[in-house]
């Protein structure tokens, strides 16, 4: 009995020790499961934090970069900086301990980030355009002509910086944000010792906001903003244009001529530009006034300026010399800034807003002097247009042409440069002023050296100066001697000293041994010289009409020569001395300086062409 009671009491307890360890498998089991919920949850908001992280990324990586490698190098390292501070704030949102409090703090950080993401990439924008911007202006100097010209006046301080990350002048650029949480950027130098030699802040927040709100710190004349096509809109327009303003008059005049004994009667449309511009600062001042009151007048400001146009009766204005910038400063200027900045105009004791006043109106009276100078000169038909004539001989009348001859009813006269022509002429004014401006060596007797170095400069001034052909490729020249060298055989007929325009083209032929990617044969290509200018004119001893050639072969018409032609004899006659003594007169400048002596200087004659040593 005892033993079978021992015996029944162990199996009882074996089958407590299974249930119970059934209860703790089973309990294991639902408190991994419990975890395995938990470790999931976790887990996702390790990889929910990430995916935002890296979103974060992907939106810097496809916004636009600078053109510096280590501006982007530190604007990358504060995207870095942002996006782990980011991941790390929402594991703490909603992990265990997150609250609503957390998730909101989350969330804010997360539209400012993206907000200086976008200030970032916007200020690489303007950083890139300003660099291209920086260039154009550069290549304006160096041309001498307004288009790509910075106005003056503009903000030289952040200017600085673009130039200075242009010609990489910092190595290190560092992104922080102020007190107010404004973007700020310090691009810094050092020398080999570790000492800065460049510091530079910029607050680019700043710079972003003012620019979207049309606050730009540089202005730039771009090709719309060239007087040809601004102000010959207003002067063109057939509605309401300036030309609309003014008519000819007809008029009748009858010429005697003493050595044929005729009396010629001509009827003429006759154009007063003095007249015009008289109209225009008095009837019309008004319209005058809207356009400088306009947006982009300093554009228009500079290229009076800088084409002559900013005078009176008396000569230059010295109201030219002011960027139109100091005037929109000087309207918003208290009246103790105004002292500070310009002073007592009017003599009397203590600065009023007459003076303030008397100072405006007069840069606004400059600026109309400019703009009715340029609308009277070049914009209103400067010769009489002659419509017909009559010639009485002996009591026999007859109309006559004034440019064939012939007899006719009515015919009009030549006609003026349209507004395109115009706007064309001045995009070559750079190969005219190339062309004009060079330096072409003399021809000496029985001397074939001097011929051959002469057409070889005249074609190497041709191929860097011309209009291009229909597609904007650049045309090239050669001179027959510099094609015989490429092929002596093909090329032997032409004149060694002769100028000859390079066309390429495909020869039907196909090159033995040559094959395409395809497989195929492919086509040779061979010079096709054009013959332009013969060695007779290249030698030519007149040096202004040379030059008138050459530029007529490089693109430059006939009207467009006229045009530019005049304005640049007329330029030249405006910086002439005058009262003085022509000494002797050269076919180099080189020689003039040789042969000049104290007291003396050189200038160059533009009807001739020939180099001046004048007292």
């Amino acid at each position: 009995m005892a033993l079978t009671y021992i015996t029944k009491a162990a199996e009882m307890q074996a089958n407590r020790n299974k249930i119970i360890a059934g209860q703790i498998a089973q309990m294991t089991k639902n408190l991994a499961a419990k975890q395995a919920v938990k470790d999931a949850r976790s887990q996702k908001i390790v990889d929910d934090a990430r995916t935002y992280s890296n979103d974060f990324y992907k939106a810097y990586q496809t916004q636009e970069k600078s053109g510096t490698v280590a501006w982007n190098a530190g604007a990358s390292e504060m995207v870095s900086k942002l996006a782990s501070n980011q991941e790390q704030m929402y594991r703490e949102a909603f992990g265990d301990g997150g609250t609503p409090e957390l998730k909101n703090k989350f969330r804010m950080q997360q539209t400012q980030d993206q907000q200086t993401l976008k200030t970032i990439g916007s200020w690489a924008k303007l950083n890139n355009d300003a660099s291209n911007s920086l260039i154009q202006n550069q290549a304006a100097y160096e041309q001498d002509i307004d288009m790509g010209r910075f106005t003056r006046g503009n903000d030289n301080d952040k200017l600085s910086i673009h130039q200075n990350m242009q010609n990489g002048a910092y190595s290190s650029y560092k992104f922080d944000f102020d007190e107010s949480g404004n973007v700020v950027l310090n691009a810094s130098a050092y020398d080999e010792d570790g000492n800065p030699t460049k510091n530079d802040f910029r607050n680019i927040t700043a710079d972003v906001a003012n620019n979207s709100a049309g606050n730009s710190f540089y202005d730039q004349i771009e090709e719309d903003d060239l007087l040809p096509k601004v102000l010959g809109d207003r002067w063109n327009d057939d509605k309401n244009g300036y030309s609309t303003l003014f008519k000819p008059k007809r008029v009748t005049k009858s010429v005697y001529d003493p050595a044929t004994d005729t009396d010629t009667t001509y009827v003429e449309d006759v154009y007063n530009p003095n007249v015009i511009k008289q109209d225009l600062m008095g009837v019309y001042s008004n319209r005058l006034e809207t356009e400088i009151r306009g947006p982009g007048f300093d554009k228009t400001w500079d290229q009076l300026y800088r084409g002559g146009y900013i005078r009176n009766n008396q000569g230059h204005l010295e109201e030219g010399n002011i960027a139109w910038s100091t005037v929109q400063k000087v309207k918003t200027m208290d009246l103790v800034q105004f002292g500070e900045e310009i002073g007592d105009v009017d003599g009397k004791e203590g600065i009023t807003d007459e003076d303030k006043n008397m100072w405006l109106n007069n840069m606004d009276m400059a600026a109309k002097e400019g703009l009715s100078n340029y609308y009277s000169e070049m914009m209103a038909p400067q010769k009489n247009t002659i419509i017909s004539k009559k010639v009485d001989d002996n009591g026999d009348d007859k109309e006559i042409d004034p440019v064939t001859g012939k007899p006719v009813v009515t015919k009009k006269g030549p006609s003026q440069m349209n507004q395109a022509q115009i706007i064309q002429a001045e995009k070559n004014k750079p190969i005219f002023k190339a062309i004009e401006t060079a330096e072409i060596s003399p021809i000496k007797e029985n001397d074939p050296e001097s011929e051959a170095a002469r057409s070889t400069e005249i074609a190497s001034l041709m191929s860097n100066n011309n209009a291009g052909q229909s597609d904007g490729t650049p045309l090239k020249f050669m001179t027959g001697s510099e094609l015989k060298k490429t092929s002596p055989e093909e090329y032997a007929s032409l004149d060694d000293n002769a100028i000859y325009r390079i066309d390429r083209k495909n020869n039907k032929a196909y090159a033995p041994g040559k094959v395409n990617a395809n497989g195929g044969a492919e086509p040779k290509t061979y010079i096709n010289p054009v013959p332009v200018l013969g060695a007779d004119i290249v030698g030519m001893q007149n040096e202004k009409d040379l030059r008138r050639r050459i530029m007529r072969v490089s693109g430059v018409d006939a009207a467009e020569y006229t045009y530019l032609n005049s304005q640049y004899e007329s330029q030249n006659s405006k910086n002439k001395p005058t009262n003085y003594v022509v000494k002797g007169k050269y076919n180099t400048k080189a020689d003039a300086d040789e042969a000049k002596k104290p007291g003396e200087r050189v200038i160059k004659n533009p009807s001739t062409g020939k180099f001046e040593v004048i007292k």
